[in-house]
């Protein structure tokens, strides 16, 4: 705890700037004076800092040539571990400005001396996001395609890992722990549903060999068949004689 010298209420330590002149490395006034102090003076403050700009202009430029890298480095580690911040704020002087004629101007005149810039930056942006949540981007892939179909699309990736658990993290088809893909049992060109009762694990090698194709007629005639995967596959998706007996999610 210390005692404002301003004030005369006493804080904790963290209510006090840090100053490496002072004794304790504290300021001796709190941070609710120095705000007060800056509100009650700022006409002073802006040519004291107006003066010590031009004083000093030469020597900060120079230094800011010479440790450039280093500088943006700094920066980049300080926006990373300050992001949450960075983005309150700019969305609260967004939502502040957006009505602004003059903001509305300089946003539009930005863009367009850096257009191919911005477009090169989200070009990468979107090249890491869709590498870092490619399975992601795969769900929203094949929801877009069934709902344009107008069929059914509920799938979540809580089910899709149930799915995979339920065959053991293997290909249903030919029982191989390779990288798995989401396979429609039945074809979407045939009204086959993006549901839990019509996807199955396949590895790509099985699903590109399956395709469209029926699977009663493609799986007993496939070099990978066995009865017993495949009694597997019907009960899961609630087969009897060909035909399925669950409700459609």
């Amino acid at each position: 705890m210390k005692e404002c010298t301003k004030c005369g209420i006493e804080f904790p330590i963290e209510m006090f700037d840090k100053n490496k002149k002072c004794k304790d490395g504290h300021r001796s006034s709190c941070k609710n004076c120095q705000k007060l102090y800056r509100q009650n003076n700022k006409e002073m403050l802006a040519k004291k800092k107006l003066k010590y700009k031009g004083k000093y202009a030469e020597k900060d430029l120079e230094y800011r040539t010479a440790h450039k890298s280093e500088i943006a480095a700094k920066n980049k580690i300080f926006r990373e571990n300050n992001k949450e911040k960075f983005q309150a704020r700019n969305k609260k002087y967004y939502e502040e400005n957006k009505n602004n004629p003059g903001f509305r101007e300089r946003r539009k005149s930005y863009g367009e001396n850096h257009f191919e810039e911005i477009k090169a930056k989200r070009v990468d942006y979107f090249k890491i996001y869709n590498k870092k949540n490619q399975f992601r981007r795969n769900i929203m892939s094949q929801k877009y395609r069934t709902k344009k179909l107008n069929l059914p699309s509920t799938l979540t990736v809580e089910q899709w890992e149930m799915i995979k658990s339920n065959f053991n993290n293997t290909c249903c088809y030919c029982g191989q722990a390779k990288p798995l893909q989401q396979e429609h049992f039945k074809a979407l060109s045939n009204e086959g549903e993006y549901t839990i009762n019509n996807i199955v694990p396949a590895c790509k090698s099985c699903n590109c060999s399956k395709g469209a194709k029926d699977f009663f007629e493609w799986y007993p005639s496939n070099k990978n068949y066995n009865n017993k995967r495949e009694k597997n596959v019907l009960k899961f998706l609630g087969y009897t004689d060909k035909a399925q007996q669950l409700k459609i999610c």
